[in-house]
């Protein structure tokens, strides 16, 4: 790399410098991810706007993935409630008594998109309440194979937590009670380092720094409580209040480290002349013979010695 001096002359950026130029836009565009891998920022994967008209059945995904959900019959969609057009859960005067009502849930297909893997990722939702129980959003549930996550805010406060494969877990509780009423946004990230959340997008809160591994079920996401219960040995924890929307982003994770290998380039030698060019192609002639134990001459100038090959059948060039 050149450069001209205040002289117009032209000379030569130090090595060092451009070590570290390059060095500086590395750790720029690389992160480091959960399960030791490089990973980009998080990007939108699914977008639930939760603006479909009253008597809607399918939850529109707008995100790139189209991962349509469907919504249960007793959830009411085209809520309009301080500028913002809503899916409403009703009034339930128990989120655990008998008997379980599936139509209170909203459910998306399962979808590797929706699993957090190895990699970053984040969840955000708006949402209100004046009660003070209720699971929000999950995928999976505490016996589910290959972990989960979920929202729930246990006496008003948020709570976001994430269970890897092989059973550790991140979680995070907001400082500050969220069930007064008003539309608050939830967002909660799973990091390197664990879990952080805020509120309203007011300073993060974290949880107690630990590195998880992989997540990624095949049970549905589900909205509005567990998918999985029946109010007798599971509950179903249903929720009561509006949800304005939820949205989910990934990080797309590559190794780190790749496997050795050993690669030999040899150049090209070129002999030009003022009036033709000659090409010279050199064909190695081989012989394939099953090597007996002890040394052997084979036609040429090559002595083997079989005893490490014995039994073996090799090829050996012939001049």
């Amino acid at each position: 790399m050149a450069r001209a001096d205040a002289n117009g002359r032209r000379g030569t950026v130090p090595a060092v410098l451009v070590c570290v130029l390059l060095a500086g836009l590395v750790i720029g565009l690389v992160l480091v991810s959960r399960g030791g891998q490089a990973v980009s920022a998080t990007s939108l994967v699914a977008s639930y706007e939760m603006n479909e008209g009253s008597g809607s059945s399918v939850m529109i995904d707008s995100g790139p993935h189209g991962l349509d959900g469907s919504v249960g019959s007793d959830v009411v969609t085209g809520v309009d409630f301080a500028g913002a057009t809503a899916y409403r859960w009703p009034f339930i005067s128990s989120p655990t008594a008998p008997p379980a009502k599936p139509g209170r849930i909203v459910n998306v297909p399962t979808s590797p998109y929706l699993n957090p893997d190895d990699g970053d990722f984040a969840i955000e939702f708006r949402y209100r309440t004046v009660r003070s129980f209720g699971n929000i959003v999950q995928k999976g549930q505490n016996a589910s194979i290959g972990g989960y996550f979920k929202f729930e805010q246990p006496n008003g406060f948020m709570t976001c937590l994430f269970k890897d494969i092989d059973g550790a877990q991140s979680a995070v509780t907001s400082n500050v009670a969220t069930n007064d009423g008003q539309w608050h946004v939830i967002r909660c990230e799973l990091r390197p380092d664990g879990a952080r959340l805020s509120i309203d997008g007011g300073r993060w809160q974290v949880s107690t720094p630990k590195n998880l591994g992989s997540i990624s079920n095949t049970r549905p996401l589900s909205i509005g409580g567990k998918t999985d219960c029946n109010q007798i040995n599971i509950t179903c924890d249903y929720f009561d209040g509006d949800i304005d929307y939820v949205r989910f982003e990934k990080s797309t994770t590559t190794p780190t480290t790749t496997s050795p290998s050993t690669s030999t380039t040899t150049a090209p030698t070129t002999t030009t002349t003022t009036t033709t060019t000659t090409t010279t192609t050199t064909t190695t002639t081989t012989t394939t013979t099953t090597i007996p134990e002890g040394p052997v001459q084979i036609d040429g100038p090559a002595t083997v010695d079989a005893r490490p090959t014995r039994g073996k059948t090799i090829t050996i060039p012939v001049p």
